[in-house]
């Protein structure tokens, strides 16, 4: 082989080289951060299974467990004490507890990327016991496995969880409102919530049902 041809074929050999060398690298990174990548919890979904933390790191539950019998709200916040979940967010759903029961719930949680001691002391500075559970998403691990997590370094010196608010029956998601802005106070609100709960509750059902049987007798005696 003629000495240029050699130097022709040695340049696209390492040219070859090179480019795989620097292409595999990207092709890697975009895969990486394609599958970190959560879409927020829906309509349908399970609960996802985390430990969370009550009063203090002795008491801990699993979220399937907790969860998973009977109808229940659960609410997120950015953070115990701040001006938004102090003044509107808890106080919220403290405030509309026994109208919320009526419907037919039988737990409410306030969920936050904080430790227990806070969240407890957070609870007993708004008398939220016996109302409202208030829960230690310590780790997040909770809240990123829903995919509601929310950089607020900036604010807060971590990652937190966005504002939210849902309806789960039996471990399954029933409705989900996640504020659009991660920190807003609108769709996540007590007064909301209600609204979305069935109007019908099990004494309404019964008398309606009694009610159906005589129409139809009525009805079929004609």
């Amino acid at each position: 082989m003629a000495p240029i041809q050699q130097n022709m074929a040695y340049y696209i050999k390492s040219s070859l080289s090179i480019g795989t060398k620097l292409l595999m690298p990207q092709t890697t990174r975009f895969l990486s951060v394609s599958s970190a990548l959560r879409i927020p919890i829906q309509v349908g979904d399970k609960l996802p299974s985390s430990t969370l933390f009550e009063h203090n790191p002795g008491e801990k539950f699993v979220t399937t467990e907790l969860f998973s019998k009977g109808k229940h709200i659960i609410f997120g916040v950015p953070g115990a004490f701040t001006p938004g979940c102090s003044q509107t967010h808890l106080p919220g759903y403290i405030k509309k507890y026994d109208e919320l029961t009526k419907k037919g719930i039988l737990s409410i949680a306030c969920i936050s990327v904080n430790d227990p001691f806070v969240m407890d002391a957070w609870g007993k500075v708004h008398k939220a016991d016996g109302k409202i559970r208030m829960l230690a998403d310590v780790e997040a691990e909770f809240t990123k496995a829903m995919g509601l997590s929310i950089d607020l370094t900036a604010v807060l010196g971590n990652h937190r969880s966005k504002r939210y608010a849902m309806v789960v029956e039996d471990g399954i998601v029933k409705s989900v409102y996640i504020e659009p802005d991660g920190t807003g106070l609108t769709c996540s609100l007590a007064s909301n919530i209600i609204n979305d709960l069935q109007i019908f509750t099990p004494s309404t059902f019964h008398y309606l049902s009694i009610y159906l049987s005589i129409y139809l007798s009525i009805y079929l005696s004609i």
